[in-house]
């Protein structure tokens, strides 16, 4: 069923796909990614293999302790791109979206994680939270080619203070 490249993963789930005439094909999606379509069961595991096999978000949440309720892991496949964003602390803080999970060591909110089915509406919070990080990008993108047409010299300094 999956990919013996690619390690265990929490949010990759198996849904319901689309009815392909005699029977419904089940298809495999990404939770962190918004429900994004990784491959269909049986089918070629291409995608899944490129999106899962350099992900971060597995290793991460297994290592950490400090694996949160309100941490929302996000993956955007397309950018190769994985964040760790908090639910509470981006609202209070007003810390970029952070990529490790560096903001929940000293968090005065932290509670235990319970396991990812009994956490409602939590594909709703990351698609939410997934189209925050895409306009943060885009503005990032932006402005980066204004200051680049004003002053190409010191663009390197408005890329550091992003990443």
């Amino acid at each position: 069923m999956e990919a013996t490249s690619v390690p265990l993963c929490e949010f990759r789930k198996k849904r319901a796909g689309q009815n392909t005439g005699e029977e419904n094909q089940v298809e495999l999606i990404c939770f962190a990614a918004g429900g994004e379509h990784l491959a269909w069961v049986g089918g070629s595991q291409e995608k899944l293999i490129a999106a899962c096999a350099s992900c971060p978000i597995p290793e991460v949440m297994r290592s950490d302790p400090a694996v949160c309720y309100f941490l929302r892991p996000l993956r955007l496949i397309r950018e190769g791109q994985s964040y760790f964003p908090c639910r509470v602390s981006r609202g209070i803080l007003r810390k970029r979206y952070p990529r490790d999970m560096s903001v929940c060591n000293t968090c005065q909110f932290w509670f235990p994680r319970p396991p990812l089915e009994k956490i409602r509406g939590f594909e709703q919070d990351t698609q939410r939270l997934l189209t925050k990080v895409a306009r943060y990008l885009q503005r990032k993108r932006e402005l980066a080619k204004t200051l680049e047409k004003r002053d190409p010299a010191n663009i390197h300094k408005f890329i550091a203070y992003f990443r």
